[in-house]
């Protein structure tokens, strides 16, 4: 379940109020599919880089990150790797989710 993408854009709704609302909003999107329709086979991915965003160890299973560099800039990607893995206080699997050179909404890069 990857639930509420693009946590972090303050151009979504459920970010509108800060991440701490989205969080909450997280966990009662888990909580309405296990009560309503009994399902216990999800996946949590926490799409959150920032610390007040995440909804915690005990409510997300596999850490993702969405990550565009720059135009003209080269990267490893290890500085998001050590910043998601810094999020969880105990071992997760992370995922570069999304990740590429940053596009204006033209189509054109830049």
């Amino acid at each position: 379940m990857a639930a509420l993408p693009r946590i972090r854009g303050d151009w979504f709704r459920w970010r509108k109020k800060g991440p701490a609302v989205a969080a909450r909003l997280f966990c009662m999107q888990y909580e309405y599919f296990v009560g309503k329709y009994g399902l216990h086979n999800l996946l949590r991915m926490g799409n959150c880089q920032l610390v007040e965003g995440y909804p915690g160890d005990d409510v997300v299973d596999i850490l993702p990150r969405d990550s565009y560099a720059e135009k003209g800039t080269r990267t490893d990607y290890q500085k998001e790797y050590a910043q998601l893995r810094a999020l969880a206080q105990v071992k997760k699997p992370v995922d570069l989710a999304e990740i590429g050179i940053q596009y204006n909404f033209c189509g054109t890069v830049g």
